[in-house]
């Protein structure tokens, strides 16, 4: 069945449905179901405050004869029953205020002929729609009105995509048998809404009111092409795998329309399995060789994808990463020559999960691409280049790159290190954590501030993690280290405070250390000296020198100089008195004893035998002579 369709707004086809090209304000009538009556309406041009009468006067059959009906205040309708009406009579209708007097934007008085005003009931849609094997078209049915009864109608239609605000139209070409009709040129698999109106075929009277909606999804499209298949875990990407599986991947072919997926995988030795999935990972045994996977939905299924997972074929070499800024990242590698494969080029961001990986595929040939997304300034990000070929897979070493490099955004911590080296210090630092670098590092900076002194700036290498310094003067000194990329220099890392020793510590240290030990031997050997019983210097000085009880005859203090005065034998025996014991009355006070005569030198008091070795001592009773 064809059809006529036009596309106008929904507010231009409602008001043409009454007909006249009558001002706003001009009446409307209309007789509807369900048993005739008369319809009037108007617009809410009239003065609320002043009463008016609607009057309808017969021009055919009692021409002389005006009737009226008072119409509330605010209203702007009012409905003449059936019963005060004559069928196939013309009547002439209008409005006017109680009092008779015209008001501006009164309603013009209308000539209407009963038959001329039917307007039917709307059609009744089916509860659904047909669909064919061309998801763009669609079939849809409804049921002629019930009244007026014994009247053929002529059908409209109007549907949308909900989401639109414009209505398309459409009109059956048979008018006459027509209770159907199909709409062409739909969006696959897309949500409608349609409604129906009719009027009677002699096009008398008005067209009805538009059906309820019935809403309706279009069909999608089948799948067309391959789905771009991939797989993560496999042994020769991970040398360390911690799963015990692999998780095979692959794109939405057709985002939006739900389709699914048949994954069809065959493991060593065995037979081939197949399972239905939906949108876009599945876990395969770790022992799977093949697996294969096609797109599908009602309307039909795609091409299928293939993919050998063996670890088998030549890796691509020398792979680069370039910032290329905003536009991304240009990933460049050298194919192995004189092989058809195909290329893959994933890149993911540090610890992130499946879903994030992303992946293009590239055809033979291929050696380089610009990888665009949304890319973050400062975000490293692993890229992994890898070739396809009917042998299998092989993949390259993962590469770090950065779509924009930033200055670091902190520095490293630095610590000493102990070293044994004289006027040697060393200082060591930490790499970042990648995620906080910013990009690739060119070099690290070391700086030393001395208490006192100009600040002292070392450049070392960005694959250095330690520095010796030498022969620095001692005091207090202040370090951080900060590391740069292409785009500048970065924050300081934490600051080490230290103090060093003068220089010369070491060397005083091992002086004093002499020094003591040439006092300890020194000592050693005096204290040898005095308490040898052969003292080596008896055999060179005077044999008295050693006497216990010197002979003052040696003395030669009390001689004149020049005269030699004879010396005197020593006592050969001790002298021996007798005493004899007397009583001596006790005196009150005891009378100190005699000073002794003074020495005209110290020497012989020194060397004078005492008394009891002159014998001169009391000796008891028993031991004096009678």
């Amino acid at each position: 069945m064809g059809e006529n369709m036009s596309q106008e707004s929904g507010q231009h086809a409602d008001q043409g449905s009454l007909s006249s090209s009558a001002p706003l304000h001009q009446l409307q009538c209309y007789c509807v179901r369900p048993k005739g009556h008369m319809n009037c309406t108007w617009e809410r041009s009239l003065d609320p405050g002043i009463p008016y009468n609607f009057y309808y006067q017969s021009l055919k059959y009692h021409p002389h004869r005006i009737q009226n009906i008072t119409v509330p205040k605010g209203q702007s309708w009012i409905i003449v029953e059936r019963e005060h009406l004559t069928v196939s009579d013309q009547y002439r209708v209008w409005l006017s205020p109680k009092d008779n007097t015209s008001q501006p934007g009164d309603p013009e008085p209308l000539n209407l002929y009963l038959d001329s005003i039917v307007k039917p009931e709307p059609p009744e849609l089916s509860h659904e729609v047909e669909f064919s094997d061309d998801p763009t078209v669609v079939t849809v049915t409804w049921a002629a009105p019930t009244w007026p009864p014994h009247e053929n109608f002529k059908y409209q239609l109007r549907f949308r995509d909900i989401s639109a605000s414009i209505w398309q139209y459409a009109e059956p070409r048979d008018l006459s048998t027509s209770s159907f009709l199909e709409l062409q040129g739909l969006k696959p698999a897309t949500v409608y809404e349609v409604s129906s109106r009719s009027q009677l075929q002699n096009n008398m009277g008005f067209w009805s009111d538009w059906s309820p909606t019935l809403k309706f999804q279009s069909l999608p499209a089948a799948p067309t092409g391959q789905v771009d298949v991939w797989v993560f875990g496999l042994p020769c990407s991970d040398p360390h795998p911690q799963e015990e599986s692999y998780v095979l991947l692959w794109k939405d072919l057709m985002p939006g329309l739900g389709l699914s997926y048949k994954v069809v995988f065959q493991v060593r030795g065995g037979d081939l399995h197949l399972m239905v999935k939906p949108c876009c990972s599945t876990i395969l045994p770790k022992d799977t060789e093949w697996v294969s996977v096609v797109a599908f939905n009602i309307t039909g299924q795609g091409h299928p994808s293939n993919l050998t997972l063996a670890c088998s074929g030549s890796a691509p070499k020398r792979v680069q990463v370039n910032s290329m800024g905003n536009q991304g990242m240009l990933v460049t590698w050298v194919p192995e020559p004189q092989e058809h494969q195909e290329f893959i080029v994933e890149w993911t961001k540090e610890e992130t999960s499946l879903q994030e990986l992303n992946w293009t595929r590239l055809p033979n040939g291929s050696h380089s691409t610009l990888l665009r997304g949304n890319f973050k300034k400062g975000v490293p990000y692993r890229v992994t280049v890898s070739s396809v070929s009917l042998k299998g897979l092989a993949f390259a070493t993962p590469v770090w790159g950065y779509s924009q490099e930033i200055a670091p955004p902190e520095g490293p911590v630095l610590w000493q290190i102990p070293n044994a080296a004289s006027g040697a210090l060393t200082v060591a630092w930490a790499e970042l954590p990648r995620g906080r670098r910013g990009g690739h590092f060119t070099h690290y900076t070391l700086y030393v501030q001395p208490d006192s002194g100009a600040l002292t700036l070392l450049n070392v290498s960005a694959d250095t993690l330690n520095v010796t310094l030498w022969d620095l003067p001692g005091g207090y000194y202040k370090m951080w280290v900060t590391a740069s990329t292409v785009a500048g220099l970065g924050q300081p890392g934490q600051l080490l405070q230290l103090f060093l020793p003068e220089k010369n510590w070491k060397e005083s240290k091992i002086l004093w250390n002499v020094l003591l030990f040439c006092v300890l031997l020194l000592m050693s050997c005096c204290l040898g000296l005095v308490f040898s019983k052969c003292c080596l210097c008896q055999k060179f000085l005077p044999h008295w020198v050693s006497e216990r009880i010197p002979d003052p005859s040696n003395s030669k203090s009390m001689q004149p100089w020049g005269e030699e005065l004879p010396q005197a034998p020593p006592p050969k025996d001790a002298l021996f008195l007798d005493v004899e014991e007397v009583e001596t009355p006790m005196s009150p006070t005891p009378q100190p004893p005699e000073a002794p005569i003074p020495l005209d030198s110290g020497y012989e008091k020194h060397f004078l035998p005492t008394p009891e070795e002159l014998g001169l001592l009391t000796l008891p009773r028993s031991q004096t002579s009678t």
